[in-house]
């Protein structure tokens, strides 16, 4: 009896990689750092490449782990991707409130001054509604991302406000696959790992 074939899906949804769409990792991704990842491109373009930050990799440490200067601001800190572990970047909706922040959507903005980040935090100004954070980020040179999606490695969507701030982002890559609808809901339910049923 011959192994069976590796299982291999096409899954476009007919959306082209740009700022402000989301990257959701095809179901049986193997690169460990972007299992189930759903990633938010904050740039995309043929001279720069691309980066984004994953949305959904919670780490076990908080902010205030990590930045004793914000120790009073309790908020999740996440794993936005394997470049540069030793950055902070974090995506908001208070562009009033931050100078210096580029909009990547709607309401969605990503950086800006630190110190007047610190002062909104201290005169609760900023809450931890307002604002996320992540260490690290995701990048792509010129061109990669479009052969990554020849291979069917990434499904893109759209971003959207409500994705970005998830009160339950372990659930955001399940939740948003099962909104795309059709074979990507039963996608949705696949196992991580096919041989354990």
């Amino acid at each position: 009896m011959q192994p069976a074939a590796p299982l291999k899906f096409k899954i476009p949804t007919g959306i082209k990689p740009a700022k402000g769409k989301l990257l959701l990792a095809q179901p049986f991704m193997p690169d460990h750092n972007f299992t189930r990842s759903v990633i938010f491109l904050c740039n995309h373009n043929d001279n720069d490449g691309s980066y984004g930050l994953v949305l959904n990799k919670e780490l076990s440490i908080r902010l205030a782990d990590a930045l004793p200067d914000l120790e009073e601001f309790d908020a999740p800190l996440f794993f936005g991707g394997p470049v540069q572990p030793d950055t902070l970047n974090y995506l908001h909706k208070v562009p009033h409130l931050l100078c210096g922040s580029e909009e990547i959507l709607d309401d969605v903005f990503i950086g800006g001054d630190f110190e007047q980040l610190k002062s909104g935090i201290s005169t609760k100004q900023i809450t931890a509604q307002d604002i996320r954070f992540f260490v690290g980020y995701a990048g792509w040179n010129p061109g990669q991302i479009e052969e990554e999606l020849k291979e069917d490695s990434w499904i893109i969507a759209n971003g959207h406000k409500r994705t970005i701030f998830e009160k339950k982002p372990d659930q955001l890559w399940k939740k948003i696959m099962e909104n795309l609808g059709g074979d990507y809901r039963i996608m949705a339910n696949f196992p991580e790992d096919l041989n354990s049923n």
